[in-house]
């Protein structure tokens, strides 16, 4: 393990709310990426987390000179920041666009479905994809070929007659999820598509078919006898037809209940070499009060990275139903057909992002409370260290939400009382990334205002001395 110098840039404002914002949703959840003609640009929400406003168009800014300063973007390049763009091997370009919620009352659903309640206490009307119209089972995509610049329609979808296709309605104002009787629809949410993984790319799958492509996804479905299980966990979809249809390659991570989860989790809480005794002091203990009670939905929000040569890590989220619940991590050799059992990494976190960087190091950022970091150089993703906290003033705060050891709130407002926690990575250089991250306490002359903020990270490995 070499020792790293861990350089943070000062934080570059991206934009700023009106003095006095404090409603969740506005002007949170920021996603960096460079426009096709190398500029930045950020693109966040400011409306309400609330499913009747997934879609709907997000302000974009840009950056000229590195994130110095910024301006609202031309309307033509509104269409950029809509949806990731893949690159196939031969240059053809897909992207699966943020589509607007459906009014499920319009839809010819099947009349059978499976009510699911979750850890927030919301209302999921679950339905198997299998039984769903031809019309509801398409997946929108876009398609560029090599040296065009127009977008043209075609359509994906997967070939998994079980999975779990949910309505369900979700509204989050400042006194807590509302009243779970009104979480009904409409809306459908697939959520087929959430890390994408092409050929020819960082996470290529190396060997295998031209076009094969790994998606990292929800996985939610049902048993053969139609029941339900519990807990939903991270899927591994593959295509090997340049994204038109998907197929279960493999599962990253998952636990069929809480007292599995539990079960699995044991030998790495026991082992002092295990990465969450050597960073957080966990002495044998589970990580927070109720980790074995059924305060998880299961495992999700996968952040992924290619290590080359079919190895691949993934890091995952547990926190649900306002708790604070550990990060997950899982490995795979074999380009996620098969995966080691997930092991705790962090006593908390949520959306994790994985970067690798030219000189071997994995930088892992991840939020709530405040904006983590981690860092690991063993070429393995399996030895972490170096913790830094991006928002430090949040740890002198509500030092037992961060200091790691305790770890005794499930207050859900501590961990928002700074920032949203979900965060946006990109790399620029050969040691450095930029993280793009919501700050609540900015201050201005008008007050306290939420901003949108960019903070470089440089990364640098030093070299060991030894002493005879």
């Amino acid at each position: 393990m070499n020792r790293l110098k861990i350089i943070l840039g000062e934080p570059m404002t991206v934009a700023v709310s009106a003095p006095g914002e404090r409603r969740w949703g506005h002007h949170q959840f920021p996603h960096i990426y460079k426009l096709e003609d190398g500029r930045l640009a950020v693109n966040y929400q400011i409306e309400a987390d609330s499913a009747i406003t997934k879609g709907l168009p997000r302000p974009l800014r840009v950056s000229a000179d590195g994130g110095q300063t910024w301006q609202s973007a031309e309307p033509e390049l509104l269409d950029q920041s809509s949806a990731e763009t893949i690159v196939l091997p031969d240059g053809e370009a897909l992207k699966f666009p943020r589509l607007r919620p459906l009014d499920a009352s319009k839809l010819l659903l099947p009349q059978r479905s499976v009510l699911y309640t979750d850890t927030y206490g919301r209302k999921h009307a679950c339905y198997r994809l299998g039984d769903l119209p031809s019309d509801l089972c398409a997946i929108r995509l876009l398609r560029r070929k090599p040296g065009q610049q127009t977008w043209t329609e075609d359509s994906a979808y997967l070939e998994e007659p079980d999975w779990v296709v949910a309505v369900m309605r979700w509204e989050w104002d400042d006194e807590g999820w509302r009243d779970p009787n009104l979480f009904m629809p409409p809306e459908i949410d697939s959520r087929f598509f959430w890390t994408i993984l092409p050929a020819g790319a960082p996470g290529a799958m190396a060997g295998r078919p031209e076009g094969g492509i790994l998606n990292f996804t929800y996985f939610h479905r049902f048993n053969a006898d139609g029941a339900l299980p519990e807990r939903r966990g991270v899927g591994v979809l593959r295509s090997d037809d340049r994204g038109r249809t998907w197929r279960l390659w493999g599962v990253a991570g998952y636990f069929e209940n809480a007292t599995a989860a539990a079960r699995a989790s044991q030998p790495f809480l026991n082992d002092p070499r295990s990465n969450y005794n050597r960073l957080w002091g966990g002495q044998g203990q589970a990580p927070i009060p109720g980790f074995e009670s059924a305060g998880s939905s299961g495992l999700y929000e996968p952040g992924v990275v290619s290590l080359g040569d079919g190895r691949l890590i993934c890091v995952l989220r547990s926190d649900s139903g306002g708790t604070h619940q550990p990060l997950f991590l899982a490995r795979s050799r074999d380009w996620g057909r098969t995966w080691t059992t997930p092991e705790i990494l962090a006593p908390f976190g949520v959306m994790p992002k994985l970067v690798l960087l030219d000189n071997g190091v994995i930088a892992l950022v991840y939020g709530r409370p405040g904006v983590q970091l981690l860092f690991c150089d063993d070429g393995r993703g399996e030895v972490w260290h170096t913790p830094v906290n991006v928002l430090p003033e949040l740890a002198e705060k509500t030092p037992a939400t961060v200091g790691m050891r305790g770890m005794e709130t499930t207050d859900r407002q501590v961990g928002h009382d700074d920032t949203c926690g979900n965060c946006t990575v990109l790399k620029t250089g050969a040691d450095r990334f930029l993280i793009a991250y919501s700050d609540f306490r900015h201050r201005t002359a008008g007050g306290l205002c939420k901003a949108i903020k960019v903070r470089e990270v440089m990364v640098r490995k030093l070299k060991m001395s030894c002493r005879r």
